[in-house]
């Protein structure tokens, strides 16, 4: 089984500073044990939070693949042990002047099996209107590229993206990635989510630390966080699940979602 993990950290723009939420995140990350875990929102002082070195302490290689003096706002953890990574990349997402939306991006493959995956890690603009919808369908067009590339010329048996898509599941990204061969992997799971991803700004309380609630919304109307893949019979979807412990809820203003997987 390979768990896949997108998880949108809340970057610490609006008074939410990372003390205490790093901590947050990090037992979260431990108990599910992603063995791919993709994060967004990683603004400056998150690279150089505990988070980071925790969790290359439990094992996880960090691939941040941006140039010198370039942020990577959407860094890839990898569980060392399970996977040595073959190739990876970083590339800005076109059609925006947003440097936040980037692509992280790796060739995987298992170290006791030799399967090669390739993941995706990114962000899409997040503007509302029909404009960034067409943006939003040329950064699913570039990802999609990118991972049929890897199918063709990696020799992965699947590839995946994932990540805050800034969409809700029945936008037009969707139909964009299916026309390239890729799946919204909710709809091949057993059971999808009943309530959204998206939950909004937790509130700091008396004690001075933020609280969050689960979403009250249904699944269709706010969740913002996908995860795609191949369309081949090369591996099922066993599940596919929102995480709503209250650490997690607290940490972040976004669930983190994450998909088993059988090859």
């Amino acid at each position: 089984m390979i768990r896949i993990m997108t998880s949108n950290i809340w970057a610490d723009v609006f008074g939410n500073e990372v003390q205490h939420r790093e901590d947050q995140l990090f037992e979260t990350y431990m108990k599910y044990q992603p063995d791919v875990l993709g994060t967004q929102e990683v603004w400056p002082n998150w690279h150089a939070s505990a988070l980071m070195t925790n969790m290359q302490k439990a094992g996880y290689r960090i691939l941040n693949d941006a140039p010198q003096g370039v942020v990577n706002y959407n860094v890839l953890f990898v569980k060392d042990e399970r996977f040595d990574v073959r190739h990876s990349g970083f590339e800005q997402l076109a059609c925006t002047d947003d440097l936040t939306k980037n692509v992280q991006w790796a060739v995987l493959m298992e170290r006791e099996t030799g399967l090669r995956i390739g993941v995706c890690n990114t962000h899409f603009v997040h503007r509302a209107g029909p404009q960034y919808d067409e943006v939003r369908e040329f950064h699913a067009e570039q990802i999609s590229w990118r991972m049929n590339y890897m199918m063709q010329k990696r020799s992965c048996a699947a590839t995946f993206a994932f990540g805050d898509m800034n969409t809700r599941p029945t936008s037009t990204v969707f139909p964009t990635f299916e026309k390239r061969g890729f799946a919204h992997l909710a709809t091949l799971a057993p059971e999808k989510p009943t309530f959204s991803s998206y939950h909004g700004f937790p509130k700091r309380g008396e004690d001075g630390y933020f609280h969050g609630v689960i979403s009250e919304q249904p699944y269709e109307a706010n969740t913002l966080d996908h995860i795609v893949g191949s369309k081949t019979d090369n591996y099922k979807v066993v599940d596919y699940k929102f995480v709503v412990d209250q650490p997690a809820l607290d940490a972040t203003d976004h669930c983190p979602v994450y998909v088993d997987l059988e090859f």
